[in-house]
């Protein structure tokens, strides 16, 4: 990839994750800006590489999942299918007019050079989970709660069988450097971020607000746990949704089986 050239990103995307781009459509971001940041975060790690003498940990981005997929690492196709298929279901399963607020999200993974481009993309998940159903229409993203407070959620979601309009908040949970050994630690951590959510978010009594929580894990048995907990505990909360996860597969032919999906049925054979 030539450094040099203003276009490096979107074009690589086209290329490569062509999904991605045509669920932006005409709407416009600033590749500009997303190419330099880019640039100035490899400058910046390749400057930390010569000057240090032990292993740099770095946040993963989405770029370093796609930089790897380019040069045949094979240790993120996971994720790089995951992402993939996501955009293309966004893409095949929402109407033109229902795509257009999404460059919002999609700016921010392609801007944000540190683990918090996940959380866009559980938003991104979250909302195909919704929309796959085909139970609702998409309103509007970052729609606001309370205008006096400037408050906003997710997405504004209208459901079809009742012409009801719904907002959604993705709450995402990052357990990834975290260790659990017992129930009631993990109950007592997760309690008290749902509540702050609520907290935050409850401050309107005249719209209707679901928290969906999404639990990023560092590996299946960290799922398992947490899985375990909820079918153990019956743990819930009103309008808090049970949690989502991600978990992916890949079978004997090389293909890629991804769920994201709730934590009562992801590990379901």
């Amino acid at each position: 990839m030539d450094s040099n050239n203003k276009n490096l990103i979107k074009n690589s995307l086209r290329q490569h994750m062509p999904s991605l781009i045509e669920l932006l459509g005409e709407q416009n971001i600033s590749w500009t800006s997303i190419n330099r940041n880019f640039q100035n975060y490899i400058r910046k790690v390749r400057t930390e590489l010569n000057s240090s003498s032990s292993d740099i940990v770095k946040d993963a981005t989405f770029y370093s999942i796609i930089v790897r997929k380019l040069y045949g690492k094979g240790d993120t196709d996971g994720m790089f299918d995951f992402y993939n298929k996501t955009f293309e279901s966004l893409n095949n399963t929402l109407s033109e007019c229902e795509k257009k607020p999404l460059h919002r999200m999609i700016s921010k993974v392609l801007s944000i050079l540190d683990y918090r481009y996940l959380n866009f993309i559980g938003e991104l998940a979250s909302l195909n989970k919704f929309m796959s159903t085909g139970e609702y229409e998409l309103i509007n993203i970052e729609e606001q709660i309370s205008h006096d407070k400037g408050i906003s959620a997710d997405f504004l979601l209208r459901r079809k069988k009742d012409d009801i309009e719904i907002l959604i908040e993705v709450l995402n949970l990052h357990f990834e450097m975290l260790e659990f050994n017992d129930f009631q630690k993990f109950e007592y951590h997760l309690k008290s971020k749902l509540e702050n959510k609520i907290k935050d978010k409850f401050v309107n009594p005249n719209r209707i607000i679901f928290i969906q929580p999404v639990i990023w894990t560092k590996d299946l048995k960290q799922l398992e746990f947490i899985c375990d907990f909820y079918l153990k505990t019956n743990f819930s909360i009103q309008n808090i949704i049970t949690p989502m996860s991600y978990l992916t597969f890949r079978h004997q032919n090389g293909e890629y089986e991804h769920r994201f999906e709730s934590i009562n049925t992801i590990l379901n054979d």
